[in-house]
């Protein structure tokens, strides 16, 4: 089972634009990862060579806990345009 990573800075030229490299945060060492999109959208990767991505508890929270915080973001940056 992968085990939990710190939130990290990715460098995944072939996935990511430079302006969202610095806002990417990794998870269950780099199987999970996600950020914010343009402002407009959380992108999420789950990878682990074919095989689905086994979470423990904690970690599983650490990730729910992140994505709640990025939707929060998200939802901020949205308000102005209401």
């Amino acid at each position: 089972m992968a085990q939990l990573s710190t939130l990290a800075t990715l460098s995944f030229s072939h996935y990511f634009t430079m302006s969202t490299e610095s806002q990417v945060q990794k998870f269950a060492g780099g199987d999970v990862y996600f950020w914010l999109e343009q402002d407009s959208s959380i992108m999420l990767k789950a990878t682990s060579k074919g095989d689905p991505v086994e979470l423990e508890a904690e970690v599983a929270r650490e990730i729910g806990e992140a994505l709640i915080a990025l939707a929060q973001k998200l939802e901020a940056l949205d308000l102005p345009k209401q």
